[in-house]
């Protein structure tokens, strides 16, 4: 709001970032201002499950792997990859997509994350909504993991009042910033804009 006091708003947000951009629509609703765009790339919805501490560790672990480039050991401790990851700077430096310090700060803020998002009640965002799904998610190694279970699109329907926009995208969700999948998405974020900016320049019926 210190950027932009006032609307219209275009949000879009991925996996938890979804979540998030949903949370800041409907706020931004309730104070009278308008979203003409809401996005949500494969956003989970966990309200109402049941927060792990012990799966939440292994998320944790397994999102600091994929950051960092390492392959993602299902059985290590977020400690471990910061150790690996920690050997893997000062064998080379440059090679490092993070520092341990960073990682750490990292888990910090998803370990909080995930505690947090269950007890968070969705409002009802009221407009349409684009949505992006993985459609090649692999099976998980936890399931807890509620980012990498189906069905995220139609756990958000209760919570948009117009038509949610169901797009598959080929790929997994970890996957879906990659160069292909993000493509995708880009073209149509940018047909949705082009359709706002002709709704924009549309002179109102008499």
């Amino acid at each position: 709001r210190q950027v932009q006091p006032h609307g219209p708003y275009r949000l879009l947000g991925w996996s938890y970032g979804g979540f998030v951009a949903h949370a800041m629509a409907c706020a931004l609703q309730r104070d009278g201002e308008r979203v003409e765009l809401l996005a949500m790339l494969d956003a989970p919805q966990p309200h109402g499950t049941a927060h792990d501490p012990d799966a939440a560790e292994r998320q944790v672990a397994a999102l600091l792997s994929r950051v960092a480039g390492l392959p993602v050991d299902t059985g290590a401790s977020v400690e471990s990859v910061l150790d690996r990851i920690d050997a893997r700077v000062t064998a080379d430096p440059a090679s490092a997509p993070v520092t341990r310090a960073e990682a750490a700060a990292i888990a910090a803020v998803m370990r909080n994350n995930l505690r947090i998002a269950p007890e968070f009640a969705p409002g009802v965002y009221h407009g349409d909504v684009l949505f992006f799904s993985a459609a090649e998610e692999q099976p998980a190694d936890f399931p807890a993991d509620l980012a990498v279970l189906p069905g995220k699109a139609d756990s958000w329907r209760p919570h948009v009042d117009g038509t949610l926009h169901d797009h598959h995208v080929p790929c997994g969700h970890y996957e879906m910033t990659e160069p292909e999948p993000i493509a995708r998405i880009g073209e149509a974020v940018a047909k949705a804009l082009r359709g706002l900016g002709d709704r924009a320049s549309t002179p109102p019926s008499p």
